[in-house]
């Protein structure tokens, strides 16, 4: 959860980024990985709360945020087309 919100902090978001800590949303959206163990998935959810984009299986945290970060990008101006 730190991570999360220190990451927020410095890329100036104004939102919050989910920590599943449970395992549930990673249950109901089937990322378990073959040995029962949570994957990794980073989805990013546009203004309108439907899946934009995502990036799986990298373990590698700075991959998951740069592509998050790419995601945003592409995402930002049809955000503020539709606001």
């Amino acid at each position: 959860m730190e991570s999360h919100e220190s990451f927020c902090s410095a890329q100036g978001f104004g939102f919050d980024l989910l920590a599943d800590t449970d395992n549930a949303v990673s249950a109901a959206y089937g990322t378990r990985g073959p040995d029962g163990s949570p994957g990794r998935v980073t989805y990013v959810l546009g203004s309108d709360g439907r899946i934009a984009g995502f990036f799986a299986g990298a373990r590698d945290f700075e991959q998951h945020a740069a592509a998050a970060l790419e995601i945003l990008e592409r995402l930002q101006p049809q955000d503020k087309e539709a606001q």
